[in-house]
């Protein structure tokens, strides 16, 4: 009895063995043979599975067709299978909570309980809790028909296509499964409360991804979502608040964006969501840095980095993107070469598969602005253009790229190629033909909701005219807009000056140079002296201009730290008058006389007079020659 018993066991042990190697569908027919007692209907086997089942189990199962059934060969077969089942299932028990727990109980056939422990481990979202490449794995473990029919499932394989970038999969994904166009929150017919909350929860992060629109409505209902989802519905709850701290980081609404955030943290700790957590902790840190806290943003990317460390499911896109943040850090400290190495080599497309756009801002602006400055604006324009090419994911991404390349341009003083760009973002705005720059100007001044262009808006018009009232009362809000970040507030408050420069308001001008090296200084902002070297030389103007600031220590302090930093400038020596310059950077741009003569507010007459001045200063005698020459000397870049 004692021997019966022994093998018993090692076969039910060698049974165990060889069902862990099977693929899932082959397990699963064994245990509902089992359970029927050993055999069961023919026409309850698809043709695959069958053939499947001759060419590996061909001792254990026989097919007879002339009966129309299938079933074991030996009697005790259907007992030594089961109890190698339960020695799966006792095994899949004791592996630690996880998904080698789901793979065991998938192989063991054990798909309800598999199922139940895909849901705690995160359910459709299980993709941004392991990682893509666990998430993806894993599902494949999961029989062909349960995938294609189980709402969870399908809901993670839409996931896995939003983080993968293949956004157009996932819409297809739930299209079949909810009908036409069912995740968008916009345009979608489907009622925001429709199906479950893992549906309802997929379509904000889906609205991400595809930059919809997240109004008053839909917040509404995300906010009323939370209140309806479990207490310990962790994962879940620290999505939403995810959307929600998205929503106001794109409204520049700081405050609320860090409480929820925080919110968001929360949730993925409780849920043990590392990789989660370190989204968190990356959010935190981008508005740490767009609020100019650089000390901050670096503590926060610290514990960015401890938490993907001790993940183990971190992607090399999740170290790429820490990286990335790190070095704007640096580069906002004062060390700008490793972020232009870093944009140098840059390929967003192999590097940030799964980025969303409020993640992706900062990268852009950052990389061409360290270009633009330390390097030239052609390196600038071919890595903006690189990012270019990810417009297919969003119209957002093509708004963020447009607007840095504005302020590339008008920091080269390329200044009708940045209004013809201008007037092309003005247009998109109000879905009219294209407006001409005075009216893209007016229109784009009162942009609260794109604190960029209303910038780039004003530094135009006050290029062209520094009397212009309009754009001086714009860049005043700005200063002030607590939603402006530091640097927003900074550019300000230098062409503030240069517009006071003009309208002979030097104590003004001297409060509004004061703040901007103030703020520069106290939130440990070096890059910013760099980058707008040209616009503060501007804004103190000559030797009689500078002399009308009166003495003011700290503005005097402020100065010398500046000189003492200076790198050499081909302007030095030149000669050249203001409104010379003036024309030899739209001469850069090979802008005809008669629009020179527009975007000066000159007649054409005068600017002739000045390209004489210009030809003869520089030693030169036509256009071509005297962009090489300007080239030489480090006036232009080109």
């Amino acid at each position: 009895m004692g021997r019966r018993v022994k093998d018993a066991d090692v076969a039910a042990a060698l049974a165990g063995d060889l069902l862990g190697v099977l693929r899932p569908e082959l397990v699963e027919f064994l245990s509902r043979l089992a359970a029927k007692g050993g055999v069961q209907p023919l026409d309850g086997v698809d043709a695959e599975l069958r053939l499947d089942i001759e060419l590996l189990l061909p001792s254990l199962v026989a097919v007879d067709r002339a009966e129309g059934v299938i079933g074991f060969r030996h009697p005790d077969a259907a007992g030594v299978v089961e109890a190698a089942l339960r020695r799966l299932r006792r095994a899949a028990g004791r592996e630690t909570r996880g998904l080698p727990n789901i793979n065991g109980l998938i192989r063991s056939g054990a798909l309800d309980e598999a199922l139940v422990q895909f849901c705690r481990e995160g359910g459709a979202f299980l993709s941004m809790v392991h990682g893509l490449n666990a998430a993806t794995s894993l599902l494949r473990q999961f029989p062909e028909e349960i995938r294609n029919s189980d709402e969870t499932l399908i809901l993670a394989a839409a996931v896995n296509a939003l983080k993968s970038g293949n956004v157009g999969r996932a819409e297809f994904i739930v299209q079949e499964r909810f009908g036409v166009s069912g995740a968008r929150l916009s345009t979608s017919r489907v009622p925001l409360d429709a199906h479950g909350t893992d549906f309802q929860c997929f379509r904000f992060i889906y609205a991400i991804y595809m930059e919809e629109t997240i109004g008053q409505r839909e917040m509404a209902h995300l906010f009323a979502l939370l209140g309806r989802l479990p207490l310990d519905g962790h994962i879940q709850r620290g999505l939403l608040y995810n959307v929600a701290a998205d929503v106001f980081v794109r409204q520049h609404n700081w405050e609320t964006a860090v409480e929820a955030a925080l919110r968001s943290r929360h949730h993925y700790e409780r849920a043990n969501a590392t990789l989660l957590a370190f989204y968190a902790d990356l959010y935190l840190a981008l508005i740490d840095l767009a609020r100019g806290r650089v000390s901050e943003g670096a503590r926060q990317l610290e514990r960015a980095a401890a938490r993907l460390s001790s993940s183990g499911d971190g992607s090399p896109n999740d170290r790429r993107l820490l990286s990335a943040f790190e070095l704007i850090a640096a580069y906002e400290g004062g060390d700008p070469q490793p972020l232009i190495a870093f944009a140098f080599l840059d390929d967003p497309e192999a590097r940030f598969g799964e980025i969303w756009p409020a993640v992706a801002e900062p990268i852009i602006a950052y990389g061409s602005l360290a270009l633009a400055t330390h390097s030239t604006l052609a390196a600038a324009r071919s890595f903006l253009d690189r990012w270019r090419l990810q417009g297919w994911r969003s119209d957002r991404f093509l708004r963020i790229v447009n607007a840095q390349e504005i302020a590339v341009l008008q920091m080269h003083r390329r200044w009708q190629e940045a209004d013809e760009l201008l007037a092309r973002a003005a247009a998109d705005r109000a879905s009219l033909p294209a407006p001409d720059i005075a009216a893209a100007r007016r229109m784009l001044h009162g942009q609260t909701e794109d604190i960029d262009l209303a910038l780039a808006a004003s530094r135009s018009a006050l290029d062209a005219d520094p009397g212009d009232a309009a754009a001086a009362a714009a860049l005043s809000d700005i200063a002030a807009a607590p939603q402006a970040t530091a640097r927003q507030q900074a550019q300000a408050l230098l062409w503030m000056a240069v517009a006071m420069l003009e309208t002979g308001e030097d104590e003004g001008r001297r409060d509004a140079l004061v703040k901007f090296f103030e703020l520069q200084e106290s939130r440990g902002l070096p890059a910013l002296i760099e980058e707008n070297r040209a616009v503060i030389e501007r804004a103190i103007g000559n030797r009689s201009a500078r002399a009308r600031l009166g003495h003011s220590s700290r503005l005097a302090r402020f100065l010398r730290v500046m000189s003492a930093g200076a790198k050499p400038s081909g302007r030095v020596g030149s000669g050249l008058t203001g409104q010379e310059e003036r024309v030899l950077f739209l001469l850069a741009e090979d802008a005809p006389n008669k629009t020179i003569s527009r975007r000066l507010g000159v007649s054409v007459p005068t600017v002739r007079f000045h390209l004489k001045n210009l030809y003869r200063k520089l030693g030169t005698a036509d256009r071509g020659s005297a962009i090489v020459e300007a080239v030489k000397r480090g006036l232009i870049s080109r």
